[in-house]
C-alpha cells in the first residue's frame, strides 16, 4: 500500500462526500415518502373511526327502535287477538243468519210453488 496523493485525497474525499449526500438525498426522500404515507394512514384512521362512530350511533337508534317496536306489539297483540276473536264471531254468527234466511226462503218458495203450481 503506498500513500495517497493530494490529488487522490481529494477525489476520494470527493467520492465520499458524494455518496454521503446521496445518501443523505435518498433518505430524506424515503423519509418525506414515509411521512406523507403516515399522513394518508392517520387521515384514513380518523375517517375510519368517524364512521365506526356513526355507525354505532345508527346501531343504538336502531336498537331502541326495535325494542320499542317489539314494546308496542306486545301491547296490541292481545287486542287483535281479541279483534280477530269477536270478526270470527261475528262472520259466523253472520253465516249462521244467513243460513236461516235461505231456508226461510227456500219454505216460501215451496209455498208459493204450491199455491200457484209453479
Amino acid at each position: 500500500m503506498r500513500p495517497l496523493t493530494d490529488k487522490e485525497e481529494s477525489s476520494a474525499g470527493d467520492v465520499a462526500a458524494n455518496d454521503l449526500t446521496g445518501m443523505i438525498r435518498d433518505l430524506t426522500a424515503e423519509l418525506i415518502r414515509k411521512s406523507q404515507e403516515i399522513a394518508e394512514t392517520r387521515t384514513r384512521l380518523e375517517f375510519a373511526q368517524k364512521a365506526e362512530s356513526t355507525l354505532r350511533e345508527q346501531l343504538d337508534r336502531e336498537h331502541e327502535r326495535a325494542e320499542r317496536l317489539a314494546t308496542e306489539k306486545d301491547r296490541l297483540f292481545p287486542d287483535l287477538l281479541r279483534q280477530k276473536d269477536l270478526t270470527n264471531a261475528e262472520r259466523e254468527r253472520a253465516e249462521q243468519l244467513e243460513a236461516e234466511l235461505r231456508k226461510a226462503l227456500e219454505a216460501r218458495r215451496g209455498w208459493l210453488k204450491r199455491f200457484f203450481g209453479f
